[in-house]
């Protein structure tokens, strides 16, 4: 019995351990909020309108987020070591340019520092921008943003962004009821096991 009771309480154990999961820390990363909250305009470095959310600027869902020109959209967020962070990444397109066109990204850490560098669409259509390999891996970070296009009457969108960390499953309430039934059921069939009979006899 305390055998079964024992590999019971093993498989209940190995099934806590679950694959870990992928957590966002970016918010409204696909903009369906309708909305860019918590996502804000900072720099402005020439353009003629304003990054907002709209269904036009859709990839994916309902909406996605756009602008003309080179304005900065930023989003800040609790800290978190880049080292742990397993995915960067973020889909877009320039929408009136057919060739493609440069678009600027910068990660910003808790020195202060800030890390920018640019890559290029190459078409009118989303394409897809792993991001990971331009991380500090030393640093802590806290900010991430990108430029549309240097050129005012360029046409940039966003949609699907990601800053992937991963974090451990959490146990279902049934799996730590099962656990806790194993482990003290074991301890009582081992406290009955301790027991000794003992004969007293009289001369």
């Amino acid at each position: 019995m305390k055998k079964i009771l024992l590999a019971s309480a093993v498989m209940a154990a190995a099934g806590m351990t679950a694959p870990a999961q992928a957590a966002n820390i970016l918010a409204n990363g696909d903009f369906e909020s309708g909305d860019l909250s918590p996502w804000f305009q900072d720099r402005e470095f020439g353009g003629t309108v304003d990054w907002a959310a709209g269904s036009s600027f859709a990839r994916t869902g309902a909406f996605g987020a756009g602008n003309f020109g080179n304005f900065e959209l930023r989003q800040d967020f609790a800290g978190v070591a880049a080292s742990s962070i397993t995915e960067a990444s973020i889909w877009v397109r320039h929408m009136n340019s057919a060739g493609g066109a440069a678009v600027a990204f910068a990660f910003f850490y808790d020195d202060s520092t800030e890390d920018q560098f640019v890559l290029s669409t190459s078409s009118a259509d989303y394409e897809f921008f792993d991001l990971t390999s331009q991380l500090d891996l030393s640093k802590t970070l806290v900010a991430f943003s990108l430029f549309g296009n240097s050129g005012a009457n360029v046409e940039a969108a966003i949609d699907d962004a990601q800053i992937l960390t991963a974090m451990g499953a959490v146990p279902e309430p049934a799996t730590w009821a099962f656990m806790i039934f194993g482990f003290g059921a074991i301890g009582s069939a081992m406290r009955r096991q301790r027991k000794v009979n003992v004969k007293v006899s009289y001369a």
